[in-house]
């Protein structure tokens, strides 16, 4: 089982949006590990970050700016 958790101990409107485009980014993240896990017949602990980061890429998922990705070898 992977979970995303964006918790946030706000009550404010404006702050529970913001946090929102986070835990959404999170919620896919885990569910893309679990697929490429089960794909690959391995665990989320040995998946390759690489790959997984490459994966939420192709779908669109930001991660940074182009600076931050170049800096991590990321296209």
């Amino acid at each position: 089982l992977l979970v995303g958790s964006g918790k946030t101990v706000s009550c404010v409107p404006q702050n529970l949006i913001r946090a929102g485009a986070d835990s959404m980014r999170l919620g896919q993240a885990a569910g893309v590990a679990a697929a490429l896990s089960a794909k690959q017949g391995s665990t989320p602990h040995t998946l390759d970050i690489r790959t997984l980061q490459r994966t939420l890429l192709e779908q669109g998922v930001y991660l940074g700016s182009e600076d931050r990705l170049r800096e991590l070898g990321l296209p």
